[in-house]
């Protein structure tokens, strides 16, 4: 009865229709407009407990239906009411108040009923969007960030142009920011400063804020020495502030700090600790690159002490070195041993070889190697001279040790040694070898002293055969603890390591090494990095001079790089997977030709080139590499009617599956698997190598394999490792005939191979002529096709980037220090930003 009478009274009173306006309202007296409020009120149940909803519920208030409040002034009984959005121009309430007129409004609860009210009794109105930004603010002030964040989202989607709104939410930015620096989040505070100041940088106690957080940020910078990320920074803060007095604290601390590392590089070139000179010069220009008088301090240094910086991704062996399957070692193999011969390039008839000692003629007519050595080289510690007698003991030395391919198929070809003189020796063979330098690309080394009857006078004719020589050869390691096993070897070479720790491996150049040149580097380091584009990053700043191997995909990108330049080694090298023949199921044809067609090998190998297409870059079907299209003979082995296994994956899963059948139909049946093994793909940790076992281990994913990678560290294997399955090698395949043994012979690469491939590498051994050993290593590639002894991947041609300014690398060398006596670089300008 209540509700009927009062909403009658404020009907006729108040919210008198549109048909009597004007006659009630005028007379309507002060005291019946308080009842009247006072009873709405009542009727509703609006009062102030209906804002508090907004914020206390579970709801946020922008997710609920809109509405506005309109509050009544004192006189007219202080009351809120809750309406529908009222239909104001632009959702926007005028100021001032209107002073004649009536509001019209609909209560949320009753929205089928007009309301109106003489604007003189209203005291406030605040709409939807009003009540919004309150509660972001209220938020705010709480600390409450996240979802005071979510009605800012709100409003800036539906009222971007909300009076008060932008004044807000830069308020609260900055007290969002000032709380993550006191939970000590600076990086977060300084990404939100930072948007503040995008949007107002005048905000007040914006700079100081900012300064803040760039304080514990550099100083975190800085106790990580990381000196290229405090400069940074620094220009960060100067971007925003460029007289912020903490960007002129820090460089002047920097500058500092970079003097400090200057005046010790100074003094310690002084006392000709040339090495550490540079390194302390590199610090210093690494702490502040536009220290005074650094640059010219680093040319007087470089002319004193030259020294080329390298980076590198597959850092120096530990264990033995192994050129023909290892990219580190094929690249360090240089720079440390001189081999007897040295590989010059191809022919149409085996490969090229020259002797660095001198000059090594073979005469297959007469079964006979003339060497006539260089006299005065005395690549030895001990300062003795090379000369005939201890190439002979070399040569006898490296027959009986028998543990490589080449070296029992040396002992089978050596008959007999005679030193003509003190500088020239002859070599009888058992029998004719095509080319049988490719059997003596070993270093020379420092042995036990020879048998002095057979040099017991200069001239004298004196011969040496095999178990005269006796002994193994092998000298003391002599290396500090840490170093490489091989690192104690007295081989005649260029450089010596003398230091490796961590990421760094640094050679010095020896004194007594007969091939030097005035000007060549004294010293040489090597420097790992994980990330071949952080390599390339310092290859641009000056950091490092040289980059041994760009991978393919990054080439273009590298290629635009000014006063940088890009170049291609001589001839690519064959990547292929290994099989571990000790395991059963890869020990079966089928088995491993099912792994093979379930590669799409011609899709990993566009990742791998980054979508361009190089010159001699092509998947292979054999154990050789094919035509380069470059000119060159490489292709004599390469049987080219083989065409590469296509990419089937239904008849992958069926090989696969035929052999795991068979094989575990072999087994009791308790011990038979429910599906197959885990399969361990192992490779030498390298970009290159990863991105590629990463892709084959996603395509035989798709065919329900289970593969497992196994990175490889810092060795050189010159075997499958027992434990693995598979093995991804790259291997440099240049002299077919030689190489094929180094892959299938007795503890070859595959450490097994088959009685039709062992009989097909006893009759290579006996053929006489370069045609016949064409055909013979083309139906080794057709026996290799068949069985798969290995998985043939794709053949790559590598690349090397370097400054401009170092000169001598050469015009497609063959390895990277080819011509390491010719380099010459000159200083630039260091850019460490």
């Amino acid at each position: 009865m209540f509700l009927r009478i009062s909403r009658a009274i404020v009907i006729g009173w108040v919210l008198s229709p549109d048909r009597s306006k004007g006659s009630y309202r005028r007379g309507v007296p002060r005291l019946l407009l308080g009842i009247l409020a006072w009873q709405l009120a009542g009727l509703l149940g609006l009062v102030a407990a209906a804002a508090q909803e907004s914020g206390t519920g579970s709801v946020p208030i922008y997710e609920l239906e809109a509405y506005d409040l309109i509050t009544l002034t004192p006189d007219a009984g202080g009351t809120t009411l809750k309406v529908l959005p009222l239909p104001l121009p632009g959702r926007r309430v005028p100021q001032p108040f209107p002073k004649a007129g009536n509001l019209q409004f609909r209560l949320v609860d009753e929205p089928d009923v007009l309301y109106e009210v003489p604007w003189a009794a209203v005291a406030k109105i605040e709409l939807f969007h009003d009540l919004v930004l309150a509660e972001a603010k209220r938020l705010t002030e709480e600390g409450r960030f996240e979802e005071a964040f979510e009605h800012f989202l709100y409003l800036q989607e539906n009222d971007p142009t909300l009076p008060g709104l932008v004044e807000a939410f830069h308020e609260f930015l900055f007290r969002e920011a000032r709380w993550h620096q006191e939970e000590g989040r600076h990086e977060r505070a300084l990404a939100i400063l930072s948007t503040l100041y995008s949007r107002q940088r005048d905000y007040p106690g914006l700079a100081e804020a900012m300064g803040r957080s760039y304080e514990h940020q550099l100083a975190k910078a800085l106790a990580d020495q990381n000196f290229l990320g405090v400069r940074r920074l620094l220009q960060a803060l100067a971007r925003f502030f460029p007289n912020h007095p903490t960007v002129r604290t820090w460089e002047e601390k920097l500058t500092g700090l970079a003097r400090t590392e200057l005046e010790a590089a100074q003094e310690a070139a002084a006392r000709q600790a040339f090495s550490e000179a540079h390194r302390r010069l590199r610090r210093a220009l690494e702490i502040w690159p536009r220290l005074e008088g650094a640059m010219e301090f680093a040319t007087e240094l470089h002319r004193k002490y030259p020294r080329v910086v390298v980076a590198v991704t597959q850092p120096t062996p530990v264990t033995s070195l192994n050129p023909f399957s290892h990219w580190a070692s094929r690249r360090v193999s240089r720079l440390v041993a001189r081999t007897l011969f040295e590989f010059a390039g191809p022919s149409l008839e085996g490969g090229q070889y020259v002797c660095p000692f001198g000059e090594g003629t073979w005469d297959p007519y007469q079964l006979r190697l003339l060497f006539s050595l260089r006299p005065g080289i005395r690549g030895l510690p001990s300062g003795e001279e090379l000369t005939s007698v201890r190439l002979a003991r070399e040569l006898f030395r490296w027959a009986a040790e028998g543990q490589l391919p080449e070296q029992r198929m040396w002992n089978q070809l050596l008959a007999s040694a005679e030193c003509t003189d003190l500088y020239t020796l002859e070599v009888r063979l058992t029998r004719l070898h095509l080319r049988p330098e490719a059997l003596l690309v070993f270093p020379l080394e420092l042995t036990p002293p020879v048998l002095l009857a057979v040099a017991e006078e200069v001239g004298r004719d004196a011969e040496l055969s095999p178990s005269q020589a006796g002994g193994n050869g092998n000298s003391q390691d002599g290396h500090s603890s840490g170093m490489p096993s091989w690192a104690g070897r007295a081989w005649i070479g260029p450089y010596r390591l003398v230091e490796r720790t961590g990421e760094l491996a640094r050679f010095e150049i020896k004194p007594e090494y007969f091939a030097g040149e005035e000007g060549q580097p004294r010293e040489i380091v090597e420097v790992t990095f994980r990330s071949p584009l952080a390599a390339l990053r310092a290859l641009r700043s000056g950091e490092v001079d040289v980059v041994d191997r760009v991978p393919p995909w990054l080439i273009e990108e590298v290629a635009q790089f000014q006063g940088l330049v890009v170049e291609p080694y001589a001839l690519p090298t064959l990547h292929c997977l290994v099989p571990n023949m000790d395991r059963p199921l890869l020990r079966r044809p089928a088995f491993r030709r099912g792994l093979l067609y379930g590669l799409n090998r011609q899709a990993i190998l566009e990742r791998l080139l980054g979508g361009v297409n190089r010159q001699g870059a092509r998947v292979i079907s054999g154990p050789f590499l094919a035509a380069t299209g470059s000119g060159g003979q490489l292709d004599y082995a390469y049987d080219s009617t083989i065409a590469p296994k296509p990419y089937d994956p239904r008849l992958a899963l069926a090989l696969l599956q035929v052999a795991f059948a068979e094989w575990s139909s072999e087994l009791p049946e308790d011990q038979r698997p429910s599906r197959i093994p885990e399969l361990v793909l192992g490779f030498v940790e390298d970009p290159v190598a990863r991105f590629a076992c990463e892709a084959i281990r996603t395509d035989w994913r798709q065919l329900g394999l289970r593969v497992q990678l196994r990175p490889l560290e810092a060795v050189a294997p010159s075997q499958v490792p027992e434990d693995v399955d598979l093995f991804y090698a790259e291997l440099a395949v240049w002299e077919p005939a030689v190489d094929v043994e180094r892959i299938f012979g007795q503890e070859g690469l595959c450490r097994y191979a088959s009685p039709h491939m062992l009989q097909a590498l006893a009759r290579l051994r006996t053929i006489r002529e370069w045609n016949e050993i064409a055909l013979q290593l083309r139906r080794i590639h057709r026996l290799v096709d068949l069985q798969c002894s290995i998985l043939p991947l794709w053949q790559l041609v590598d690349y090397w980037a370097g400054a401009r300014t170092l000169e001598g690398v050469g015009t497609r060398p063959l390895t990277l220090y080819q011509n390491v006596e010719r380099w010459r670089l000159t200083p630039r300008p260091f850019q460490f930003e």
